[in-house]
């Protein structure tokens, strides 16, 4: 616990709202001597409201509670736009789906809309598994608007997180992880991102919450959600998810070690046959997959496009690839030079990996931890783990960072399979945290009680702080662009011109599925002579050219003058 308190106080501090939190526990403290028994009456009876409703019921109000919290800059009336190069990656990926098709032919332009997470040959996708691109395309589907996919994983993962808890605290306290959830910040970040944290989270709660409720009550049911989470897992992030899910069969073979013979003959039939036919179905179908996409059942879409453009590898322990050939420098640029700064510090020495884990923790764990960050203190002076499977959840957690220290780049989202794991360590040690007493105050309820609201309150200032900030930046010029053209009769083509200033991070060329239907395409700039068969194949379009610098673009039409940045 002394790891967790050191990673949350870190993540607490590196943003500024989480101070917030820390503020409202501190007053709800010094409140503790004082409050008055009205209201403590109060809150005995959210507590007993907490108590008397059902689980099932927990699980439909939570998850209403996650939606609702999950559509707040949607009801707010702004529209978040992509802007990360995973993102465009993700929408490629989910438009692909929308059209019905699990991948598309590759341009015969294909050199002007190379970009970054984005294979072109053999066929035209994007790299990442589809199950985020899945999710977008149903919002694309059912309503034109593909975070709508995003919003309803994250209503699923908090009702879900209801459920899990039911098998490792009281029910009342599996209500308010579910809150713990529903609010937390970050999952307030990702409803306003395509990097699916939410759907990789709901994939993690399932796989520990089945492992738990298959450890005390065999089911078809729980077999079925232990195949559906795997498969999730795999098809988000397969590396993680595969941790995750050996951790969680660590936790049920500990939590089943002197169970009966019966019980381990009920889990085999009831439980590991139906989860097994799911992954066996899925993986059949995730070989087909592979198959259209790389023509290859075994290789995934992510190896292919390792092998044409990067050169770091995804893990520290593994060795830099040979430098393939470039067709644009602004992608040689970022796989030369930007992804090596991470790896190279990295195994800088002994003290760039300990850095690099330091950091690593913060980031995909910590951020996790930080709405509670300090809740995590006096858990660590006032509660120890009491029972083996306290300490079998820790372990479990530092396993899972173990392996994450493993990754040269860092995330938040890639920790999103264990965030189920870290929500029922702190319901378990905030529960211990409630009876805890000095004299006679009621510090540890007081403590509690902060706790949550503090949790709702870092919700609140991360929503407000989203809905009131306006969007600045080469990306939304790229989205005012997009707006604007679309106001305009015929169709567009976008040539875009980097000056030697461009950061790599900012890239504007990205295009849906089908690139010739679109009613905008973008597209490189690659010298007069070659940009001669663009302009003759798309001779139907109104040519533009959009000249991008490290802080500002400039958008004329494309004439027989050539404008310069």
């Amino acid at each position: 616990m002394l790891v967790l308190a050191l990673i949350s106080a870190g993540a607490c501090i590196s943003k500024l709202y989480y101070m917030w939190q820390a503020a409202l526990l501190v007053i709800a403290v010094l409140l503790a001597v004082r409050l008055q028994p009205w209201r403590w009456r109060v809150c005995s009876r959210i507590s007993r409201w907490l108590s008397a409703v059902s689980l099932n019921r927990g699980i439909l109000y939570l998850g209403l509670v996650g939606l609702l919290t999950a559509m707040t800059t949607a009801l707010a009336g702004k529209t978040p736009i992509p802007s990360a190069h995973d993102e465009f990656s993700y929408l490629l990926a989910g438009d692909t789906f929308a059209h019905g098709r699990l991948t598309n032919p590759t341009h015969p332009m294909w050199e002007f809309f190379e970009s970054f997470h984005i294979i072109q040959r053999p066929t035209y996708m994007s790299k990442y598994p589809p199950g985020m691109g899945l999710v977008l395309a149903m919002g694309e589907v059912l309503a034109g608007i593909p975070l709508l996919g995003v919003w309803i994983t994250m209503a699923l993962a908090s009702g879900a997180a209801v459920w899990m808890l039911g098998a490792y605290v009281p029910k009342r306290w599996a209500v308010a992880g579910g809150l713990l959830v529903a609010f937390h910040p970050l999952m307030g970040q990702w409803a306003v991102s395509f990097f699916g944290g939410s759907l990789t989270t709901l994939g993690g709660i399932l796989v520990i919450g089945a492992a738990g409720h298959i450890s005390r009550r065999p089911g078809i049911l729980n077999g079925i959600l232990l195949g559906v989470g795997t498969v999730i897992l795999a098809m988000s992030r397969p590396v993680e998810g595969l941790v995750i899910c050996v951790v969680a069969g660590g936790l049920l073979l500990l939590q089943m070690r002197s169970a009966k013979t019966p019980l381990w003959r009920g889990v085999i039939l009831k439980a590991a046959i139906p989860a097994t036919l799911i992954v066996g179905v899925s993986g059949v179908w995730l070989g087909y997959y592979n198959q259209q996409v790389t023509g290859d059942w075994k290789t995934m879409p992510y190896l292919v496009f390792a092998k044409q453009y990067e050169i770091f590898p995804p893990f520290i322990f593994q060795k830099p690839a040979p430098a393939p050939t470039y067709n644009h420098p602004v992608m040689a640029q970022f796989y030369q030079r930007n992804a090596g700064v991470e790896y190279q510090n990295a195994r800088s020495g002994l003290w760039g990996l300990v850095l690099h884990v330091i950091q690593q923790l913060n980031i995909t764990v910590g951020s996790m931890l930080a709405p509670a960050a300090i809740a995590a203190f006096p858990l660590v002076l006032l509660s120890r783990p009491r029972k083996a499977s306290d300490v079998a959840l820790l372990v479990a957690l530092g396993v899972f960072a173990a392996a994450l220290c493993l990754e040269t780049w860092r995330w938040s989202h890639y920790g999103a399979p264990a965030f189920g794991l870290i929500v029922i360590i702190i319901c378990r040690g905030i529960r211990r945290l409630s009876c805890w007493r000095m004299g006679q105050w009621r510090a540890g309820r007081a403590l509690v009680w902060g706790i949550l609201g503090a949790v709702i309150l870092g919700a609140v200032v991360e929503r407000i702080t989203v809905v009131s900030n306006e969007e600045t930046g080469l990306m939304s010029s790229r989205a005012k662009l997009v707006a604007d053209l679309l106001a305009m009769p015929g169709k567009h083509l976008v040539i875009v011109r980097y000056t030697p200033e461009h950061l790599p991070s900012e890239e504007w060329v990205y295009n849906g599925a089908d690139i010739d239907g679109s009613t905008i395409v973008f597209a490189r700039d690659m010298g007069d002579a070659r940009d001669l068969r663009l302009l003759e194949y798309f001779h139907d379009r109104q040519v533009w050219l959009a000249s991008v610098s490290d802080k500002e673009a400039n958008v004329e039409p494309y004439g027989s003058k050539r404008v310069t940045p």
